[in-house]
């Protein structure tokens, strides 16, 4: 079964977007359950928002600084959510852990 991201994590990446989780929670989704509203968080669109700019810019100005790593943010983000969709959430943990 795959790692679960701790919840304290992709609170503090979708801060660096201005994006709260509750907000996340609206959009991604809502499922009936007798007659009662239930949200529930969506990992693809956590995903998005970890590839938007908002988040690569404020990123990178917390982990590196040297602007020239812009690109390799991109690349170390990108390549963290492709081992997360392989069950492999070890690279996205540790890139969350840094903010």
């Amino acid at each position: 079964m795959q790692e679960v991201i701790p919840r304290e994590l992709i609170e503090k990446a979708l801060a660096l977007t201005g994006m709260p989780i509750e907000e996340v929670e609206s959009i991604t989704g809502v499922h009936w359950v007798k007659q009662e509203a239930i949200f529930w968080f969506s990992m693809e669109t956590f995903c998005y928002y970890l590839l938007s700019p908002e988040f690569i810019e404020k990123y990178k100005d917390l982990v590196y600084w040297d602007w020239s790593w812009n690109y390799n943010t991109v690349c170390i983000i990108w390549n963290a959510v492709y081992e997360y969709q392989k069950w492999e959430p070890e690279s996205l943990i540790f890139l969350l852990e840094k903010i």
